[in-house]
């Protein structure tokens, strides 16, 4: 029977105790905190769903993902869209207050009080059949340690082969003994910011060892600025320092399957938040060499599903391996403009259905905006009302791609926007 987190001290690993807080859930694409008889809305279909399997029905539990995220991630709406139209339940698991319009994309939310309460995850998922995780890198250790194993042994396997990868020095490690290129690093702490310009030079990349998106990462241009970010709190022991490498940012994504391989695409970033955030334009390219670096990364990690590669290619076309992401990623969606369907490959990897040799990856360059991204940059010059109607006309071709849901979620959280 399912049952809500208990109210008691949760174990950690460290030996010491956290006290969960009882989770905010809703189901039925609606966020309810609880009915007018203050019972958990949530609770009441799962505590149903899961008599009905102790009774011995012959119903297996209907395939779930889990998403995990601290603010919402516009690929994690738009990839639980398309999930809940191929037949899957979609479950989100957040640390900001849902939306009622969020609820369009998710058969259950989730609301936690902190990421420790992610130790409480298995008991929250009780009941549910989960075939895979999408959460981002800051929360992904917490959330594959509270909920480890399913009833498919290569799959728990899978989760933690992503584990091993989620703090980027560890990765840049291993990937140096696998034989990539990967920019030298100092971890933090070190004594002084002059030992990392010895040992790195100018510019230098700071960033989290953890983390997702580019959050938290940094260039620092001069000696000075890099002395500030250390006094500040960047020279502690979960940030480290990355000698910059000039030249042009490139992506492998793709969905890598067992045995079989998955469509993949090369890409240029074009045009990014910032110098480290999200990209929001990118030109696809047919370049087998990065195509198939990727895929050698991916079986040298032991990941499969869906995976982000970020390289340098400097002016002697080499390849700088600076992340690697065991997820979705922001324009996996956006690919459809060039004919490439991660969704359906994704879908088919999940039901272990073999990857058609007819899928192909880009055979031509192609400028790419990536939705929503792309059309909510406003000019001084244009209303809001210029700006939604901008954005939906480059939804419309959603509709068929990953659903109405998306889209009726898209146009109504971008109207509520300030």
């Amino acid at each position: 029977m399912f049952t809500e987190p208990s109210l008691g001290p949760v174990p950690l690993g460290d030996g010491g105790f956290i006290r969960p807080v009882r989770p905010v859930t809703s189901d039925k694409a609606s966020v309810r905190v609880a009915s007018r008889c203050g019972t958990d809305r949530g609770s009441m279909l799962e505590s149903r769903r899961a008599r009905t399997l102790q009774r011995g029905t012959r119903r297996e539990p209907c395939p779930a993902v889990l998403f995990v995220d601290e603010d919402g991630w516009d690929c994690h709406f738009q990839l639980a869209s398309g999930l809940r139209r191929a037949g899957f339940r979609t479950i989100r698991v957040t640390m900001k207050p849902p939306s009622r319009v969020a609820a369009l994309c998710f058969n259950r939310t989730v609301q936690l009080g902190s990421d420790s309460d992610l130790a409480s995850l298995e008991s929250i998922l009780d009941g549910e059949n989960v075939v895979d995780v999408q959460a981002i890198e800051s929360l992904a250790l917490r959330t594959y340690q509270g909920f480890p194993a399913t009833s498919r042994p290569e799959t728990s396997a899978n989760w933690a082969r992503r584990i091993d990868i989620v703090d980027k020095l560890v990765v840049s490690r291993r990937l140096q003994t696998g034989g990539f290129f990967t920019p030298d690093v100092v971890p933090a702490p070190v004594a002084g910011a002059r030992e990392v310009v010895e040992a790195l030079g100018l510019p230098v990349v700071h960033k989290p060892r953890v983390a997702s998106g580019g959050q938290g990462a940094s260039i620092i241009d001069t000696l000075g600025e890099l002395q500030r970010v250390m006094s500040t709190g960047g020279n502690s022991d979960a940030y480290l320092f990355e000698r910059h490498v000039d030249g042009r940012s490139l992506q492998f994504s793709g969905v890598i399957g067992g045995g079989h391989g998955g469509p993949v695409v090369t890409y240029e970033t074009l045009r990014r938040e910032g110098r480290t955030g999200p990209a929001y334009e990118v030109l696809s390219i047919d370049d087998p060499e990065l195509a198939e670096t990727g895929r050698k990364i991916a079986a040298h990690l032991g990941i499969e599903g869906m995976i982000n590669v970020d390289v340098i290619r400097d002016a002697q076309g080499r390849d700088w391996v600076h992340d690697v992401n065991p997820r979705v990623w922001g324009s996996f969606a956006s690919f459809r403009v060039v004919g490439v369907d991660f969704l359906g490959a994704y879908v088919d990897w999940l039901r272990g259905v073999p990857e058609a040799t007819s899928r192909r990856g880009i055979q031509e360059e192609t400028r790419i905006d990536v939705l929503p991204g792309a059309f909510l940059r406003q000019e001084p010059s244009e209303s809001r009302v210029q700006v939604q109607a901008r954005l939906a006309r480059a939804v419309l071709p959603y509709l068929k791609w990953v659903g109405p849901r998306y889209v009726a979620y898209e146009l109504v959280h971008n109207l509520k926007q300030k």
